[in-house]
């Protein structure tokens, strides 16, 4: 058993406050300060070998054997020091997590298909799926008490898409899917194939949630999977949440500094009574054709005061008001007849507007 802490004083700061709160606390009285270490809460962990994998459980130090408690199942273990080992340091109930690292390639734990782009593997997520909510669910949830409604799987990258097929596959398990920078592109968009018309009947009988997200310094958007979602009855804003994030790149300190977003989604949902205000991002994104020329995109953000964040592009309504053009409801824009035009976008009873100007 260790202590699992990190002194990563930018992070914790960028991570763990809220907008209101100062950098720098007023230092407090002599006696106040030794109170509050004495009971600040801290996470402990405690590493087995279950087969070909190693689990590492973090528990609080507070914890009570007499409640039920919040999971989160992680894959890519190995990325607790850097990414998922942070989220001790945002403001919350207690929860438990538990990372899951293997030693054979990730393309063969994390996918369910084969992709000739990639170096030759046999996908094996089915078999890693199975083990997981046949052994480790079994075996981490046999020592600490669950709360199997708030039951997370989280991932990034092949593990985020890993995370999305898990959820998928088995809706009587994992009530949240939080997939950072998933691939869905693997094997031509394959995961938009996969049938998902179990999602909302499942065995512990709460909605299914689905957030994901990407960065604009990525490859592709992953408007599609929202419609795919929907297709199963699923809504926006309820089940269904994709962030996307300006500028962030495929890259471990991006992911560091948004993780809490999805965290706070599955801790506290999206409160209408904590609905902040809209937000209206525009840029251009590189296309995967090099010779192509960039396309521009409007991002519509809502906020709430919880730290929950989401890209709103598929819901918001648009009026030109001015100039000529299109706006599609993925959010990507054409200006026609100048060089700018001025939308009106609304959502939710929040209204703002904007200039767009071409890509060039």
């Amino acid at each position: 058993m260790r202590v699992f802490l990190f002194f990563a004083f930018f992070l914790l700061i960028t991570i763990g406050c809220s907008d209101d709160m100062p950098l720098i606390d007023p230092m407090p009285e002599e006696e106040e300060e030794e109170e509050e270490e004495e009971q600040q809460r801290i996470y402990m962990s405690e590493t087995y070998d279950l087969g070909d994998y190693s689990v590492e459980i973090y528990y609080p130090s507070d914890y009570d054997s007499t409640k039920r408690y919040p999971i989160l199942y992680f894959n890519d273990g190995g990325l607790f020091a850097d990414v998922f080992g942070l989220l001790q340091f945002v403001e919350s109930d207690p929860f438990l997590m538990v990372g899951i690292l293997g030693q054979n390639p990730r393309a063969e734990r994390f996918l369910a298909y084969h992709d000739s782009d990639l170096e030759d593997y046999t996908p094996g997520a089915a078999e890693y799926s199975a083990f997981i909510v046949e052994d480790i669910i079994p075996f981490v949830e046999g020592k600490y008490n669950v709360n199997s409604t708030k039951r997370a799987i989280f991932g990034i990258s092949f593990g985020g898409i890993h995370a999305t097929w898990i959820g998928i596959h088995y809706p009587e398990v994992f009530t949240f899917v939080g997939a950072l920078s998933p691939s869905f592109w693997v094997d031509n968009e394959a995961i938009l194939k996969e049938s998902v018309s179990s999602l909302i009947q499942s065995g512990v009988g709460v909605p299914h949630r689905f957030y994901f997200d990407r960065g604009t310094a990525e490859w592709r958007n992953f408007v599609p999977f929202i419609s795919h979602l929907k297709s199963a009855g699923l809504e926006y804003g309820t089940n269904i949440f994709y962030y996307e994030v300006i500028g962030a790149a495929h890259e471990t300190e991006f992911w560091a500094l948004r993780l809490r977003v999805p965290f706070k989604l599955f801790m506290e949902g999206n409160p209408e009574d904590q609905l902040r205000g809209l937000e209206l991002q525009s840029y251009c994104i590189p296309n995967e054709q090099a010779s192509s020329p960039p396309y521009p995109r409007l991002n519509p953000i809502i906020s709430y005061d919880n730290g929950v964040i989401m890209s709103v592009m598929t819901e918001a309504t648009y009026e030109i008001t001015s100039g000529s053009g299109t706006v599609k409801s993925d959010g990507t824009y054409s200006v026609t007849g100048g060089s700018s035009m001025t939308v009106k976008v609304q959502y939710k009873g929040f209204t703002k507007s904007i200039v767009l100007s071409a890509c060039d």
